[in-house]
Parts: structure tokens; sequence; C-alpha cells
């Protein structure tokens, strides 16, 4: 299985490139490290849990970072360091490759997730 380190590495390269500088350093920095360990776990937990799929699981995909469950993650960090609503919608759009409306829709939908 790759090092957490290059878990590390694929996912800063992938949302540095998204962030277009919008988002601070620091705080880019801060969730890069708090998915790759999420990412990490997820990972390790799959490839000793699923012999059968050790392969799948042996090198991270960026493609991983596509999914609602990271979305939900980075929605959930954002708003535990008390950043504005704007700055969210902002900073999320371009971490997502969401327009506001899309970006909009996916919000109530997570709500109505977390809701039901």
């Amino acid at each position: 299985m790759e090092s957490k380190e290059k878990f590390i590495n694929k996912i800063y390269e992938y949302y540095n490139k998204l962030s277009k500088e919008i988002i601070p350093k620091e705080l880019l920095n801060d969730l890069i490290l708090k998915i790759a360990d999420n990412q990490f776990k997820f990972y390790k937990n799959c490839f000793e849990k699923y012999p059968k799929s050790r392969k799948r699981y042996s090198e991270f995909k960026v493609k991983d970072l596509e999914t609602s469950s990271t979305y939900f993650f980075i929605l959930d960090y954002f708003r535990s360091k008390e950043i504005k609503n704007e700055s969210i919608l902002k900073y999320s759009k371009n971490l997502f490759k969401m327009t506001n409306e899309e970006f909009l829709k996916f919000d109530y939908y997570k709500r109505w997730y977390e809701e039901k």
C-alpha cells in the first residue's frame, strides 16, 4: 500500500490546482491533511478487510476525491471552522467543480440526507 505521504502529495496537487489561490493557504493545507488522513484510513481498512480488492486499494486514486462523502467531509470541515457562508460557497464550488446553483443544490441534498 502507498505511504501516507504519497496520499498527501496527490491530494495536495489535486486541490492546490482547484483552489486557484482563493482558499487561504493555511486553511487549504490543514484541509488537505485532514482529507489525506481520512482517505488513508479508509484505504487501509479496505486493504485489510477485502483481500480480493487489495490491488484496488494499494494505490490512491484521485477520482475518490470526487464523491459525495468527500464533499460532505469538506463542508463539515469548513463549517467547523466557523467560516462565513459566502466563503464556504466560494471555496467549495471551486473544490467541487460546481457552479453556485449546483453547489446550493448539493448543500440542500446534504442537509436533507443528514436530517432524514
